[in-house]
């Protein structure tokens, strides 16, 4: 015996041509200009095609070139080194400033105080970057990569902080020292991020530890 087929409740209707039909021709209107573009883009790319360049020739620019890059790496290398000792000096001197007691019994007593804490290490952290700012900006005057002053600043700002605007550029043997720069100012701005939350925190710890017990934090506990 055959056995039967559970029986559904409600038949399964099964869309019509018309509707499939009508389903293709729209999504092929909705990718049809895509699609187009995209051919006639790699035609034109196939169009102009790029010769790769000889192992030799490739080995003999490299020779060529390896002098200016590795004393741009090494110029990076002493800027970041630079960049890192005022960012430690701003660091020190806030751990510093936190373990004078008097400095926490007044920040823990009134808002105001805990808002001067935060305002004046974000203000030092600020001052911190834009001195290193001005030491980019005086490295490429001295290396003659932009000459205005105010056109150096500007770059060395918008490089530092990474914005990528595009409406200056260096010439080819700077290029790589920019770059770096951007690296560097990427790593400083997450350490003042992180110098600032620290500070945050701790201010917060102030201000909860004084509400709950109503007693000198800085002697409960070590800052």
């Amino acid at each position: 015996m055959k056995p039967r087929l559970p029986q559904l409740d409600r038949p399964v209707r099964m869309p019509s041509r018309s509707r499939i039909l009508a389903a293709v021709i729209m999504l092929a209107v909705i990718l049809g200009p895509f699609v187009g573009h995209l051919l006639g883009a790699g035609h034109g790319q196939a169009a102009t095609p790029v010769e790769p360049l000889p192992l030799d020739s490739l080995l003999r620019q490299a020779e060529d070139q390896s002098p200016q890059v590795l004393r741009q790496l090494l110029l990076a290398l002493v800027m970041s080194l630079c960049c890192t000792a005022i960012h430690l000096a701003v660091t020190v001197l806030v751990v510093v400033s936190y373990e004078s007691h008097s400095l926490m019994a007044w920040a823990s007593r009134t808002p105001l105080g805990r808002i001067t804490l935060i305002a004046g290490t974000a203000m030092v952290t600020f001052l911190a970057m834009f001195v290193e700012i001005l030491s980019w900006a005086a490295l490429y005057l001295q290396q003659g990569a932009i000459l205005p002053v105010e056109e150096a600043l500007y770059f060395s700002s918008v490089t530092f902080a990474s914005l990528g605007y595009g409406d200056i550029t260096l010439d080819l043997p700077f290029r790589l020292l920019a770059s770096l720069e951007a690296l560097v100012g990427i790593l400083m701005a997450g350490w003042s991020t992180a110098l600032l939350v620290a500070v945050i925190q701790k201010c917060l710890a102030l201000r909860f530890h004084r509400t709950d017990h109503g007693s000198d934090p800085t002697t409960a506990t070590n800052p």
